[in-house]
């Protein structure tokens, strides 16, 4: 585990997550998979949608959660629709693309832009983050090339499009040599 003093470098992700029907149809999928056998990444992990990530010492959690919340207050709620089943075979991965990518992209390059920005004086070159430039839900990583195509047939009888009303971002934290990550913020957009 890296450590500067008394603070450590940790992993930082600005998320969506999902909640209620959306949630439990990402859900379902992922359970289908599970009760199979199935074995991968993200599968017991909560449905959500990835805005931006990055590695940051401990030191400046609040400095980002800060920036987070005053940007996230200039945004105006959306909808997101979400539909099909894709897959990337290099990393074994199974995935719901987001079908309105241009609201949720303006909304995260503006957060990205304007966080990174106030962060940038103190807390970089640390690592530089990295901006999703696909929003997506993943079901599931890490499958071998045989699992991958199994659980693409299994889930094609699913359905897959749905959509929902975004009003707010969570800020998680993943600290090395610990499973799972955890909640620190929820910043919630203009009139939430």
């Amino acid at each position: 585990m890296l450590a500067t003093s008394q603070h450590t470098l940790c992993q930082y992700k600005v998320q969506v997550l999902l909640h209620g029907a959306s949630a439990a149809n990402v859900l379902e999928k992922k359970e289908t998979l599970l009760s199979r056998g199935f074995e991968g990444n993200y599968l017991t992990s909560a449905p959500h949608i990835n805005f931006f990530y990055m590695n940051l010492s401990t030191e400046w959690e609040q400095d980002f959660a800060e920036a987070l919340c005053m940007h996230a207050e200039r945004i105006r709620p959306f909808l997101v629709k979400v539909g099909g089943l894709e897959s990337h075979e290099k990393s074994g991965t199974l995935f719901m693309p987001v079908k309105t990518k241009s609201a949720i992209c303006a909304a995260n390059r503006e957060l990205y832009n304007q966080t990174i920005k106030r962060l940038q004086h103190n807390a970089f070159p640390i690592h530089k983050p990295v901006f999703v430039e696909n929003p997506h839900i993943t079901i599931v990583s890490g499958l071998s090339p045989s699992d991958l195509q199994t659980a693409k047939r299994i889930l094609s009888q699913k359905t897959f499009d749905f959509a929902f009303q975004v009003s707010k971002l969570s800020m998680v934290r993943h600290t090395p040599g610990k499973l799972g990550s955890e909640l620190i913020l929820e910043a919630k957009f203009m009139g939430d």
